[in-house]
């Protein structure tokens, strides 16, 4: 294949990339699929992570993205006959983690981290996602540390300060699937957080009110990846797997939820997540 150099402007600066004619034109159709001009696209790859130059970047960008869209094509003709969507709400429309807050409390990142590794870790917050006594482990954990009761008891009180951002356009896409389909919520989140979160924040009030039905792990005592809670959620709402979508940040979720039979999409963006279901020809 002959290579050929393309000039442009990149965040003000001219310069060029050498590229085979076929992956320049690949990078042409993918831009209007896209709705961007071609140094739009390059653009947005020059910002990217990238561990070699920025015209192989390309070429692994090219491939990637015509490979999922091979699988997309396959995937697109059972979604055809998609009713339903599943929303995760962590890492999806919320973004939650305990170092928004205690970042502020410690002195340093030192002393923050092993609190969160060895105190009031993964594991721990997770149990409090499967209940709804939020205050007895919070209780019992103070008894067995101590020295670190003030900053566990930090941990309930200032929680909703433990939540970073609400994700904007994941809602806005939530609300224009939900003309089109019956959208559901099924989330790892402690029961009496999930009530203080629901009434706290507006735009988590309009997100889950907007859906057919939502199942939480707190309430039901059961967690994701596991498929209980999975299957708490289809019996309850006579959910047909193959007619529905499911979208959430956690591969161990995705993988449960396609053993049952359900379409999946793995978060990683709003965008990507936008791009994703116009590639299953879900238009928004």
């Amino acid at each position: 294949m002959t290579i050929k150099k393309y000039s442009m402007t990149l965040s003000g600066h001219k310069t060029s990339i050498s590229l085979e004619p076929e992956f320049w034109n690949q990078l042409k159709t993918i831009a209007k699929k896209d709705n961007l001009s071609i140094q739009q696209l390059i653009a947005v790859l020059d910002k990217g992570p990238r561990y070699s130059g920025l015209s192989s970047c390309i070429r692994i960008f090219i491939l990637d993205r015509l490979l999922k869209e091979n699988d997309f094509l396959k995937m697109g003709c059972k979604m055809k006959n998609i009713k339903n969507v599943i929303f995760d709400f962590g890492g999806v429309i919320v973004d939650w983690n305990p170092r928004y807050l205690f970042k502020k409390i410690f002195n340093n990142d030192g002393e923050m981290e092993y609190f969160l590794n060895n105190i009031c870790t993964q594991e721990w917050n997770a149990s409090l996602d499967k209940s709804d006594d939020f205050k007895n482990a919070i209780s019992k954990l103070k008894k067995e540390h101590p020295k670190y009761s003030k900053y566990i008891d930090l941990y309930d009180s200032e929680w909703l300060k433990m939540i970073g951002s609400f994700n904007d356009k994941t809602l806005e896409i939530e609300q224009k699937l939900c003309k089109k389909f019956n959208v559901y919520g099924l989330t790892n989140w402690n029961a009496e957080k999930f009530k203080l979160t629901y009434n706290e924040l507006e735009k988590f009030k309009l997100f889950v009110d907007s859906m057919k039905g939502v199942v939480v792990s707190g309430i039901e005592h059961e967690i994701k990846p596991d498929d209980k809670l999975f299957k708490i959620l289809l019996k309850r709402y006579n959910l047909v797997p193959e007619e529905t979508l499911f979208i959430d940040d956690s591969i161990a979720n995705i993988e449960t939820a396609k053993k049952l039979g359900l379409n999946t999409l793995n978060f990683k963006s709003s965008e990507q997540l936008e791009t994703d279901l116009s590639l299953l020809n879900i238009k928004l």
